[in-house]
């Protein structure tokens, strides 16, 4: 909750902080929801779907290239990823970039090693709404059952969640 309020303070435009209220809202509101099943292609093309994750635990990372604190988020993500035993944890990372170009650049140069997938519809589309999403990043942690489980903000809230679950 503190990173809604500081992400909150640093929001400039009317839109910036309606969407700040409305993850503060998302983050109350959501836990324990079952997640619904969406089909995104990596940057080979190929179709991956939540449900082909065989591990205990997904973080599930809503993000587009052209966020600032996604960039800032990432290098710490992957830190951690590359840190964790990877054995019973996945990262599912959901960009909405409409230009995959840059998103396939960024996730090469920046040797993303979780699994990539691209809504090429930017946010125009049917998992936003369904999740609630309002903002990027956005980082849902899932179980295997796919029931969302912990809506972490910051590194530390993520570790804080898997800490507890484990």
């Amino acid at each position: 909750m503190q990173a809604i309020i500081r992400q909150l303070k640093l929001a400039k435009t009317k839109k910036e902080k309606a969407n700040c209220n409305n993850l503060s809202t998302f983050t109350k509101n959501s836990y324990r929801a079952n997640s619904i099943q969406y089909y995104f292609k990596n940057k080979d093309g190929k179709e991956i779907t939540m449900s082909d994750i065989e591990k205990d635990y997904t973080l599930i990372i809503f993000w587009q290239t052209t966020c600032p604190h996604c960039e800032e988020l990432f290098p710490k993500i992957k830190e951690y990823y590359d840190k964790t035993d990877n054995r019973n944890f996945e990262i599912y990372a959901v960009s909405i970039d409409t230009n995959t170009e840059k998103w396939k650049k960024i996730i090469t140069e920046g040797n993303l090693n979780w699994i990539n997938v691209n809504e090429p519809n930017g946010w125009d589309n049917k998992i936003l709404d369904n999740y609630n999403i309002y903002a990027t990043p956005t980082m849902l942690l899932i179980d295997k059952n796919r029931t969302i489980i912990a809506k972490p903000i910051t590194i530390p809230e993520l570790k804080q969640a898997i800490k507890n679950i484990q």
